[in-house]
C-alpha cells in the first residue's frame, strides 16, 4: 500500500513552508527541500511528526539556509513569472509574454518579447511543436557521432516528465526526452542527449560512466549543475498557503 505523505506547517522568518511527512522503514529522518520551497521529511515508522518537528526546529538553521539559497534559484530564474506565465524560456533565453490578437501567425518573437494569438496552452503547444523539430535535429546530429560506439541504434521519443529531462532504455534501444527541454539552451540539450547516449555503454551513474561524458563534454559538471537551475519547470506552480 502506497504511503500518502500527511503535510504540516512550519514558519521560518516569519514565511510558512509546507512540511510533508512520509513514513518510511528505516532508522534515520531524512529532509530535503524541493523546488516548490515545500520541506520534505522521511521519517521511521517509529518517530512521530511531533518528534520529526522538533528534528526540523534543531536543524532549522540548515533549512533557512538551503531554502534561501533555492528562493535565489528560483529569482534568478524568473520563476514566478514563468509560474503566472508572464514569460517563457525559449532554447535558453527569456522573454516576456505579450498577448496580441491581431496577429497574423500564432506566435512571433521580437527581440526579448514573444506575441501571441491564442492563450498560453495554444502558445505552448505550437512552440513545442517547432522547438521539438530543433531538438530532434540535434539528436541525429549527435546519433551520426555516437553510433559507431552502440551496440543498437537508439530511437527518439518525446513526452513530458516530471522528475527527469530523459530517460533511456537499453533492451529496446529508446531514448525518451523530456518535451520542456524546449526551456533550455542547445548546450544543456545536447548535454541530456550525450548522458543518455552514455547509458548504452553504462547502465549506472559509476565513475566510468561519467568518464564516457567526459571524452565528449569536458565540461558536463558544469552542464550538469547549470540545468539543476530549470529543475523548477518540472514541478507545477505552488500553491500559496
Amino acid at each position: 500500500m502506497k504511503t500518502v505523505p500527511k503535510t504540516q506547517f512550519i514558519i521560518i522568518d516569519e514565511n510558512p513552508y509546507r512540511v510533508n511527512f512520509v513514513s518510511k522503514r528505516g532508522r534515520n529522518v531524512t529532509v530535503r527541500i524541493n523546488n516548490r520551497l515545500d520541506i520534505l521529511v522521511n521519517k521511521p515508522f517509529s518517530v512521530s511528526e511531533k518528534q520529526a518537528m522538533v528534528f526540523l526546529s534543531e536543524h532549522d538553521s540548515w533549512i533557512k539556509k538551503i531554502i534561501n539559497k533555492q528562493k535565489a534559484v528560483l529569482e534568478e530564474m524568473s520563476a514566478q513569472g514563468i509560474w503566472d506565465h508572464r514569460q517563457i524560456w525559449v532554447l535558453g533565453k527569456l522573454y516576456d509574454l505579450i498577448p496580441n490578437q491581431d496577429l497574423k501567425t500564432e506566435y512571433a518573437f521580437n527581440e526579448n518579447r514573444v506575441f501571441y494569438k491564442n492563450d498560453y496552452s495554444s502558445l505552448l503547444k505550437k512552440l513545442e511543436r517547432d522547438t521539438l523539430e530543433i531538438i530532434a535535429e540535434q539528436f541525429s546530429g549527435w546519433l551520426s557521432q555516437y553510433s559507431g560506439n552502440l551496440m543498437k541504434t537508439p530511437t527518439l521519443c518525446f513526452r513530458t516528465m516530471k522528475s527527469r529531462w530523459g530517460s533511456c532504455n537499453r533492451r529496446t534501444g529508446k531514448i525518451t526526452l523530456n518535451k520542456k527541454l524546449i526551456h533550455v539552451s542547445l548546450k544543456l540539450i545536447d548535454y541530456v542527449i550525450v548522458h543518455e547516449f552514455a547509458h548504452f555503454q553504462e547502465p549506472n551513474h559509476k565513475t566510468n560512466f561519467h568518464a564516457i561524458i567526459e571524452i565528449i563534454l569536458p565540461n558536463h559538471r558544469v552542464l550538469e549543475r547549470e540545468i539543476k537551475k530549470y529543475a523548477f519547470l518540472l514541478t507545477e506552480k505552488p500553491e500559496k498557503i
